[in-house]
């Protein structure tokens, strides 16, 4: 054993190196980083990035339901209404309860259908030959389906917040 504390520490560094050496791999060999196991996962299987995906309650399921339901009627009303009276501005109330079940993939699909049958709908409703881009109904849906795409993004961030 070495006496002084020079000696000492030189012996350290020296196991400290040839320990190394021994887990240092073969020269052109790729190391792979070690992911941590999957909680409750055999041996051999790997976490992935993703998070795991929440199983869906039934409120969230009711809320789907709903979005729906109020979305499909929105559209009806809208449908059996006169042009001058704008129901698209209430496309974003279904949008809300689609909301409320955490699904953006049924979030964006709502705004998606919601977006073109605002304008599928002032097609079907408008006189032909009236139309021109400062129409003031056709500003109207322009300007209500940019709430619906706001009102979209604010409750998709809404929701990437809560699943944090």
């Amino acid at each position: 054993m070495a006496a002084n504390p020079q000696e000492r520490f030189g012996l350290a560094i020296h196991l400290s190196q040839a320990r190394l050496q021994d887990t240092q791999p073969a020269e052109g060999a790729r190391m792979q980083p070690e992911r941590p196991l999957r909680e409750g996962g055999s041996v051999g299987e790997q976490a992935s990035n993703e998070e795991p995906r929440r199983p869906r309650g039934a409120p969230e399921v009711l809320a789907a339901l709903l979005a729906g339901l109020l979305a499909a009627g929105a559209i009806a009303v809208d449908l059996a209404t006169w042009m001058e009276l704008n129901v698209s501005i209430a496309f974003t109330v279904p949008l809300v309860a689609a909301s409320l079940s955490r699904s953006r993939k049924l979030l964006w699909t709502l705004t998606a259908i919601l977006t073109a049958s605002t304008f599928a709908i002032y097609a079907l409703q408008i006189p032909p030959g009236a139309f021109h881009i400062g129409e003031v109904f056709f500003v109207d849906r322009v300007l209500s389906s940019a709430t619906v795409i706001a009102v979209a993004i604010l409750l998709a961030m809404r929701m990437r917040y809560l699943d944090r």
